[in-house]
């Protein structure tokens, strides 16, 4: 009985207006997505899509937050997308925070059509933060809907081998569909997973490269990842181990995250 007590008083007290909208994030006992510093729905990037509104309530623009938890040396994406109502297009619509929401670390950008913004970065740390989505203004009705969904962006890739007599080149590929420069850091890191050296530069749209790894990292062998600023899908790699005395090569294609 205690169970539908609470139930019942928490509806009531959302439909008396607390300036909050009341999707089924808002109306947790557990925690209150309004909030950065109440917010426990975390972005996984094997998670599924979630659908969430900004329908303002008691004339308040209502604002979700997210938990996100990046990590050094690796890429993410978040794209907010299937945009009703026109909310969230404008600058500040949808942000990446610190992990209390008081500092904007990052804007989203409108990628072709204003019914998809998202942000794509390269994370320096190990960190926790915050994404935000806000609607517009107190007009925001129960169909302002959109869809979020996060993504890791980095590549990985399981080989290359500069020691003996072979010699590896990393090749990379912007695949974007958008005409759109981004840039990569290529991390390397020995058999026992210990960071070497990196390499990072801009690919233009359609654009690739061809690294060679003979000075950067000779006498080593291990594995690489790529984080990048392309979203999810853009940009194509492979390493490739060569033996000059043979002729052979030996191709290792850089592969995504599954979801």
């Amino acid at each position: 009985m205690m169970k539908y007590f609470l139930i019942t008083i928490g509806f009531l007290l959302a439909l008396l207006g607390n300036g909050r909208a009341t999707d089924l994030w808002d109306l947790t006992f557990f925690f209150d997505d309004d909030t950065a510093v109440g917010t426990g729905n975390t972005l996984w990037h094997t998670a599924p899509p979630q659908i969430h509104d900004v329908e303002a309530v008691g004339g308040v623009a209502d604002q979700d937050w997210y938990v996100i938890r990046p990590r050094a040396g690796r890429s993410y994406e978040v794209q907010v997308l299937n945009i009703g109502d026109a909310l969230v297009y404008s600058v500040g619509g949808v942000r990446r925070y610190n992990n209390n929401g008081t500092t904007v670390l990052q804007e989203s950008a409108d990628l072709g059509p204003t019914w998809l913004r998202t942000l794509r970065w390269m994370s320096g740390t190990d960190s926790e933060e915050r994404i935000r989505v806000m609607g517009t203004d107190y007009l925001n009705t129960p169909y302002s809907q959109y869809t979020i969904q996060f993504f890791e962006t980095t590549l990985f890739c399981p080989r290359f081998n500069n020691s003996g007599t072979q010699v590896s080149v990393l090749i990379i590929q912007q695949t974007n569909s958008l005409p759109l420069d981004c840039n990569y850091t290529a991390n390397f890191f020995d058999e026992n997973g210990l960071f070497i050296a990196n390499a990072q530069s801009i690919l233009s749209p359609n654009g690739m490269t061809v690294l060679p790894l003979s000075s950067l990292l000779q006498g080593y062998k291990g594995s690489a990842n790529i984080a990048h600023t392309c979203g999810y899908g853009g940009i194509a790699a492979k390493l490739v181990a060569l033996e000059p005395s043979t002729g052979f090569s030996f191709d290792t294609l850089c592969s995504y995250l599954p979801r």
